[in-house]
């Protein structure tokens, strides 16, 4: 137990900027989408509009969240809440995997425990680090809800919420550190979870139970599995429950005595899960550099590839329930028609539309970390060892990026023919190959975050890791809340799945597609020829 202070000085040191631009970056966040919000929907009348529309339409309950009242605090909290908590989720699950298994991996870890500071003193250090950075940003949210004249109660609670789901979420990442034995596999577990996380509270709100007034509705359970269904159950706003926030800190201290548990019966670099022994004598495949480059991905291409075709299973067996939602929903259909022209059916292309954009955005996060994973490389040195054979260094890069070329392909290909089978077997034959188009039509948009990711990468290596994450931060959450939020246009241009043609909707505008295709060629050209004439930035 000693040097628990030095180490969490330390860390906090090492930490300063990261930690700095996730709290103030959340905090931006927050501060942009409560003054859009404010400024879009300032009249209960617009934001009752907006409610009913959501009510009828399970996707958007699975997107943002359950209405509570149509006040301004409670109709913030329904767009946006769900959003925040899986922000601070990720902050979480990154910082602990960063002090615990990459520090292992790195063999940090074992120097330390060689002091007096023994094996657990850094995993308590690390709990200390994360409780600190979320009631920083707890603090952060609450200011920036109060500065704009919410309710201090309700603006509490909405903090407390983000907050313990981080906290909640720093369990996670420690537990997935003892457990896996790389942090790429820790990385990718905890950050898997609170994607379930984020689907089940998805899925409870979707099938809830809709209140008489047709403005607020009831969580299911399966939100009550879910710690981001958690934040959403402590009702800021609209009736201000404090206890569940208790569930999340019940769960942090739960996982977090299992990761002392777990680590003081394995062995230092060592996972609860061991790593495969490797084959006595390499497959033909790892002959090639192609094959060196997807076996070294294959692991997190293969879990983004299952995260894209989850949702895409969702979206097939939500789409029927929209339907029904609108037929029994008759008081609305002028609102409904309003927005979205052509009634039902325009209202499930919409869906079948808005459903590919989220599967386009994940299979974006699977072409970052394919860029993200040449960096790794490089730093590790092991970059050095492959380019020191006959392997140039432009076939080197290009191996990676044809990876993830075909295997964003690939993803989206099976994410369209999944969601398309099961909507056409309910229904609409012809949304089978609209469907399979609407997920395809994606790849020019996952191209452009491929090759900006890739020209970063080549001009500065060192900051390829935070501005893939920010690149997949901004994009996400200007792609997904920029119109709702009223955004202006040069602010959502800034998001590539907003030149997406929007299929299967009539008259889809293509000039985005040869945009973002040229654009992806001139930042992949300039990217090979700056990474053939810099030198390997290794450390």
């Amino acid at each position: 137990m000693n040097g628990i202070g030095t180490l969490l000085r330390m860390r906090l040191r090492l930490d300063r900027w990261q930690l700095f631009s996730w709290v103030v970056g959340i905090g931006l966040v927050m501060l942009l989408t409560v003054v859009a919000v404010g400024r879009e929907y300032a009249t209960d009348t617009e934001r009752e509009a907006v409610l009913r529309l959501a009510l009828t339409n399970p996707a958007l309950l699975a997107l943002r969240g359950a209405p509570q009242n149509p006040s301004s605090g409670a109709f913030l909290a329904f767009q946006i809440l769900a959003f925040m908590a899986m922000l601070a989720a990720f902050m979480s699950t990154f910082l602990a995997v960063r002090h615990s298994r990459a520090d292992e991996e790195s063999g940090r870890a074992e120097l330390i425990s060689a002091t007096s500071a023994g094996r657990v003193s850094p995993t308590i250090a690390t709990a200390i680090e994360g409780t600190i950075a979320n009631i920083l940003l707890t603090v952060v949210v609450i200011l920036v809800l109060l500065g704009n004249g919410l309710d201090p109660a309700g603006s509490t609670l909405f903090g407390l919420g983000i907050g313990g789901t981080g906290l909640a979420f720093l369990g996670v990442g420690l537990l997935s550190s003892q457990v896996f034995s790389t942090s790429r596999g820790a990385n990718g577990w905890a950050a898997s979870l609170a994607g379930v996380a984020y689907l089940l509270r998805g899925i409870g709100d979707a099938t809830g139970t809709q209140g008489a007034d047709g403005l607020t509705t009831t969580s299911g359970w399966e939100s009550w599995l879910s710690p981001l269904g958690w934040a959403q159950q402590m009702l800021p706003f609209a009736g201000d429950v404090i206890w569940p926030v208790f569930l999340d800190l019940a769960l942090a201290v739960v996982l977090f005595l299992a990761t002392l548990a777990l680590q003081s019966v394995r062995d230092t670099g060592a996972g609860i899960v061991p790593a495969r022994s490797g084959r006595a004598t390499a497959s033909g495949a790892l002959g090639g550099q192609l094959g060196l480059a997807w076996r070294l991905q294959r692991s997190s291409i293969i879990g983004w590839g299952v995260g894209a075709l989850v949702i895409s299973l969702f979206a097939g067996s939500l789409g029927p329930a929209s339907i029904d939602a609108v037929k029994n929903n008759p008081a609305v259909t002028t609102v409904i028609a309003s927005l979205v022209p052509g009634g039902t059916g325009a209202m499930l292309k919409v869906f079948v539309a808005a459903m590919m954009g989220i599967v386009g955005l994940i299979v974006a996060g699977c072409v970052l970390q394919v860029v993200m994973r040449l960096r790794q490389d490089e730093a590790a040195g092991t970059a050095e060892l492959v380019l020191a054979t006959r392997v140039s260094r432009i076939r080197w890069f290009a191996s990676y990026l044809a990876i993830g070329v075909i295997a964003a392909a690939i993803i989206l290909l099976l994410s369209g023919v999944m969601t398309g089978a099961m909507l056409a077997a309910d229904g609409d034959q012809s949304l089978f190959g609209e469907t399979i188009a609407a997920a395809v039509v994606q790849l020019p948009a996952v191209l452009v975050y491929l090759a900006a990711l890739g020209l970063v990468f080549s001009i500065v290596p060192r900051a390829t890791i935070a501005v893939g994450w920010a690149l997949l931060a901004v994009g996400t959450f200007v792609g997904t809340f920029g119109g709702i939020m009223g955004l202006p246009n040069w602010v959502r241009g800034v998001a590539p799945s907003t030149h997406t043609p929007a299929i299967p909707l009539p008259n889809p505008d293509w000039s985005g597609v040869w945009w973002m295709l040229v654009v992806s060629v001139i930042a992949m050209a300039l990217a090979f020829v700056v990474v053939r004439r810099r030198d390997l930035a290794t450390g």
